[in-house]
Parts: structure tokens; sequence; C-alpha cells
């Protein structure tokens, strides 16, 4: 059996002590042209800033690959910054990803935020789906005229609030695609290496 996909862009929200899994693709700054990827979590501090984790990725192929086990385990809970910078040896130097809201959870088991990896619009497509089904459902057990009616109008209200975050999704993707140097036309979920 297959292992899950590993994703192509920077975690939003990470459980202290998991392991960072991370496949980056930036033909711009390819491993083979001398180019590592970096990532640096900063800790926002009243005076400035410190850097409190600092890891490279390794080459595989024309991939930047992260397999960083218990990555930040010493971390408290809090927001923190998340860079992501392409160096060479030359001293060469780009930052290539920005995250300012950087969150740091130390449990998962306390229902952290970061336990979802799932952008905003996909869960509201999730449950957007949900309640479709369970008015399409009423819509033919029905026999009230007037709460067929009901049933009819919010399941349009759905179908339109659906429309908006699929929408929404596609520009997501076409984000995602763009990062992972893809067409930026492309509206299909990418398709990750899967090791």
């Amino acid at each position: 059996m297959a292992t899950a996909p590993l994703p192509t862009r920077e975690p939003e929200q990470f459980v202290a002590g998991d392991t960072l899994l991370l496949n980056r693709n930036l033909p711009d700054y390819l491993p083979s042209d001398g180019w590592v990827y970096r990532l640096t979590v900063t800790q926002p501090l009243p005076n400035g800033s410190q850097v409190v984790a600092q890891v490279d990725g390794t080459a595989d192929g024309n991939l930047h690959t992260f397999n960083v086990v218990n990555w930040l385990s010493a971390q408290a809970d809090g927001i923190y910054i998340l860079t992501g910078s392409v160096v060479k040896a030359s001293g060469e130097r780009h930052q290539v990803y920005h995250n300012d809201a950087f969150i740091v959870s130390t449990s998962d088991a306390a229902g952290a935020a970061s336990v979802n990896i799932k952008t905003e619009a996909q869960q509201m497509l999730e449950i957007i789906l949900d309640t479709l089904k369970e008015l399409y459902k009423r819509k033919y057990t029905e026999t009230d005229v007037q709460r067929n009616k009901f049933v009819l109008q919010k399941s349009s209200e759905a179908l339109a609030d659906y429309k908006f975050w699929f929408a929404k999704r596609q520009q997501e993707i076409q984000q995602q695609n763009v990062r992972n140097g893809r067409s930026s036309g492309a509206v299909q979920e990418p398709i990750f290496r899967i090791f």
C-alpha cells in the first residue's frame, strides 16, 4: 500500500515534535544548480525577533525534500514566522516563502488547530456538500408543499455558496501549482510524488 502523498507547500500550522515531511519543487532554484532550500522559524519579540529553528532540505532529483523527525519539539504554543529561502555556497540568497502567522501547537490531543491541514475553502466545500446531501434526501421525502419549497430554497442557497467556495478552491490550486512550477491555468489538484 502506498504511503500518503507528501505536501508540496510549507505547513501553515504544525504540532511541535511531529515529523516535517515536505517536497518543494522550485524550477528556478534547482538542487542540481547548487541551491539549498532552507526553512527558518523565527519568534517575534518586543525588540526584534529570534531564530528558534533552521533546517535545510536535501536534494532528491529536482526536488528539495524535508524529512525531519521531532521538528520544533522544544517550542511552546504560539505564533511564529516561517520563511523559506534558497541559498548557495557562494552566499547568494533569495527568500521564496514567508508566513508571519505560522502556528505551532504542543499537542493535537487538546483540539489543536494544527491537526487540520485543509484550507478554509476545502472545509467549507465539505460542509456545504454534507448540507446538500441532507437537503436532497428531504426533497424526495417531504410531502408538505410548504416544507418542500423551503428545502428547494435552501438547496438553491447552498448551491450558490458551493459555487463561491469552489471558485476559491480553484484559485488556491492555481496558486499552489504556480508555487510548485506548474502551469498557472491548471485548476486540477496537483499529482503528488508518492513514495
